[in-house]
């Protein structure tokens, strides 16, 4: 009898430990209605991580659309982390590799030069869950894909 006793004692003990010390969760929500796009761009996607992350977390943030338009000379897409959060990005994580990219804050900005008729892009960044966060569902809001048609540069 005393050796069960113990032995639930335990397991009790555990699930409170578990409970109590266990890392503060995030749930993440996508938001891909939430990308401004430009009209001659289709299949246009945002995708994050679904499951619960802890704080000073880093994922992926990919971004998918096709060009429907000949002559377009350059791409911008600005896209956002939630408030707090820090992003980092490298020209070498897109396909094709992104001609430049800007950092500040929360907000990325992944530049590409010229693209053809059908083309797909696949724009990478990373996002870092700030170690004050609190559980709660965080959006990834007002991301905008820009282009520019048959513009001669400097």
């Amino acid at each position: 009898m005393r050796s069960w006793y113990l032995s639930s004692f335990f397991v009790v003990l555990s699930l409170i430990l578990i409970f109590v010390l266990a890392p503060a969760s995030l749930l993440l929500q996508p938001l891909t209605s939430n990308i401004a796009f430009a009209a001659n761009t289709t299949n246009l996607n945002r995708t994050v991580p679904t499951a619960v992350l802890c704080p000073n977390t880093t994922f992926n943030v990919t971004i998918n659309w096709t060009i429907n338009a000949t002559e377009v000379n350059s791409l911008l897409l600005t896209d956002y982390a939630p408030g707090g959060w820090s992003v980092t990005a490298d020209k070498n994580w897109s396909t094709p590799v992104a001609n430049e990219t800007n950092v500040t804050g929360g907000k990325v900005e992944i530049i590409f030069y010229n693209s053809t008729l059908g083309q797909n892009f696949s724009a990478r960044y990373q996002a870092t869950v700030p170690a004050s966060a609190t559980p709660g569902t965080y959006n990834f809001t007002n991301g905008t894909l820009q282009y520019h048609i048959n513009i001669s540069g400097p």
